[in-house]
């Protein structure tokens, strides 16, 4: 295939995209439920399906898009792809490297049901956020800064700092939308308005752009945010692939996400875990585990006899080893261990929660069995298996390794030939 006529997911087309044309809600109305797998969703997913199917596959269609490049050869501008679906940030490409192209813009087509019962088409605006930790200092101070980044004054600021950037490179700056009236009136009248750099192809993208801001959308405003969007484009890409259907993907995706959600929401009331109590019982245990070896020595040499003493150089000698296991092996073992059994996100301190980690891996949603299992999911037994193999084939490797070496110290004939070997 040499050209396309349109593909899914070339531009800034993602399944939120052919979701909400769909009339889908990622989230509901009270930010609680993540709606990943709703019919509207499952729906929309199945059309994209459809369109790679009707591509010749995924692979044969991914091509266009894994070679896009954000400059003068996007495949788009070279006359490769004939229709995307994209934001008002694409004009700008057009016109720094082929402000003279012509093209024309409207909105996304929607289910004729939809359009039938007087539904409009959807824009996209934004899908990031500014966002305080809840760890930070100075909450207030922090708030004024973010509503001042979000002013009349800092868009004034940041627009010219940008158009300045476009002309140091020869270029012909191009504006974005803006999210309210006052701001897009002066975007509008510093930068279009009379700019006869600015074609009128351009100009009447431009203006539908504009026309679809009441209605256009953005990514759902939730503290786990990243996370959904992660899941969407696990679920899109393992339906498009055929390694799932579009509902097992989306409801494996779907309960992900809640998990998550759920825990922000809900965040544990266990105890706040002691590291430091943790910290000291590990260093008594390496100092006891070493007077134990030094106690067997010791009776070793008694019993056998030899030179007192003569066992500490081979310590000395293995320490850089020891001394790396115990700090960078040993401890994060630990770690990894009682984290398990923690709910911790890193910015808050981690408290108990008891199996609820292990509950949440198998499948289960604290006492109920949810339908949509990790028993079902390729990529859960292949984590399976790799975690099979670090806890019995590193083991094995080692136990080998030192097996050979004591071998190799054997009183055998011909072993410096075996040593060589």
């Amino acid at each position: 295939m040499t050209a396309a006529g349109f593909i899914p997911l070339f531009g800034n087309s993602y399944l939120y995209m052919f979701g909400w044309l769909n009339g889908a809600k990622f989230m509901s109305d009270d930010g609680l439920e993540v709606r990943l797998d709703s019919k509207e969703v499952v729906e929309a997913l199945q059309f994209m399906v459809d369109m790679y199917d009707a591509l010749g596959g995924y692979e044969a269609a991914n091509v266009f898009r894994v070679g896009a490049e954000s400059g003068p050869i996007d495949p788009f501008l070279i006359g490769k792809v004939a229709m995307f679906i994209t934001t008002d940030g694409f004009l700008s490409t057009i016109t720094a490297f082929k402000p003279d192209l012509k093209f024309g813009v409207v909105p996304s087509p929607i289910p004729e049901v939809r359009r039938a019962a007087g539904y409009p088409s959807y824009g996209w605006m934004g899908g990031w956020s500014y966002g305080i930790p809840a760890t930070a200092r100075d909450k207030e101070a922090a708030w004024d800064l973010l509503t001042w980044m979000n002013s009349l004054e800092a868009l004034q600021l940041k627009t010219e700092y940008h158009a300045s950037l476009k002309r140091a490179h020869g270029q012909i700056f191009f504006p974005q939308l803006q999210h309210n009236r006052p701001m897009m009136e002066w975007v509008t009248e510093a930068y279009l308005l009379g700019n006869t750099q600015i074609s009128r192809e351009l100009r009447e993208a431009f203006e539908v752009f504009v026309n679809l801001l009441p209605t256009s959308k953005h990514r759902p405003v939730t503290p786990v945010g990243q996370k959904l969007w992660n899941e969407q484009v696990r679920a899109l890409e393992a339906a498009v692939t055929h390694v799932k259907y579009p509902y097992d993907s989306l409801s494996y995706g779907k309960r992900q996400v809640q998990i998550a959600l759920d825990r922000v929401l809900h965040p544990p009331e266990g105890r706040q875990v002691p590291w430091t109590l943790f910290l000291g019982f590990y260093i008594v245990g390496v100092v006891l585990v070493f007077i134990v070896l030094a106690f067997v020595q010791h009776r070793r040499i008694r019993r056998l006899g030899g030179t007192p003493w003569k066992w500490v150089e081979g310590y000395i000698c293995a320490s850089p080893w020891l001394v790396g296991f115990i700090v960078f092996g040993g401890g994060p073992i630990l770690f990894s261990l009682i984290i398990s059994f923690c709910g911790y996100d890193v910015l808050n301190p981690a408290r108990f929660i008891g199996w609820t980690n292990y509950a949440n891996l198998v499948g289960w949603h604290v006492d109920e069995v949810l339908q949509a299992t990790v028993w079902n999911d390729p990529v859960f037994w292949k984590s399976l298996a790799n975690t099979g193999f670090m806890i019995i084939g590193v083991p094995l490797g080692i136990i080998g390794g030192l097996a050979l070496a004591l071998l190799l110290n054997a009183s055998v004939r011909g072993m410096r030939v075996y040593r060589t070997i």
